[in-house]
């Protein structure tokens, strides 16, 4: 309730989406009372969809305080820059997303709009992440790397 009105109103974003049924559909409700032709709310979306939603967004953003990793790793998959309001998952400010206090958030917007450089180096940095960290490749090496720890230990 605080922040969103605070970037549909002071930062070039013309429309936020929500999706999903979570804890906060009376926010939502009260964000879409507020601001009809800006608030989107889609309460199920198929996967394929919901990347597709992401990867066209200029950035993606959560206020959660901890959780959200699916969409966290999502956001970097497709290469959207992710703003968060709580550090609960190691986040790089200015590397692979942006960190900022809710009330610092409408110049950090801002400066994503405004700066290219600051764009594409969150954007890549992000998918650098997903990457080194999330994708199907090296989560199977990883599991790999394990598997070796635990038959090594075993056989001593």
């Amino acid at each position: 309730m605080v922040t969103i009105p605070e970037i549909l109103e002071k930062t070039p974003l013309k429309e936020f989406c929500f999706v999903g049924a979570g804890h906060d559909l009376g926010v939502i409700q009260q964000l879409k009372i507020s601001y009809p032709d800006s608030i989107t709310h889609i309460r199920s979306l198929g996967r394929e969809q919901c990347l597709k939603l992401i990867r066209d967004s200029f950035f993606a953003y959560s206020p959660a305080t901890r959780g959200g990793w699916g969409f966290i790793g999502d956001s970097w998959a497709m290469k959207t820059p992710i703003i968060v309001t709580h550090n609960h998952y190691g986040f790089n400010d200015n590397i692979d997303s942006v960190v900022t206090a809710p009330q610092d958030i409408v110049n950090r917007v801002k400066s994503l709009y405004e700066n290219d450089s600051e764009f594409e180096r969150v954007r890549t940095g992000g998918f650098k992440r997903y990457v080194e960290n999330h994708s199907a490749n090296a989560v199977g090496a990883r599991f790999l790397e394990i598997c070796i720890l635990a038959c090594t230990k075993f056989s001593e």
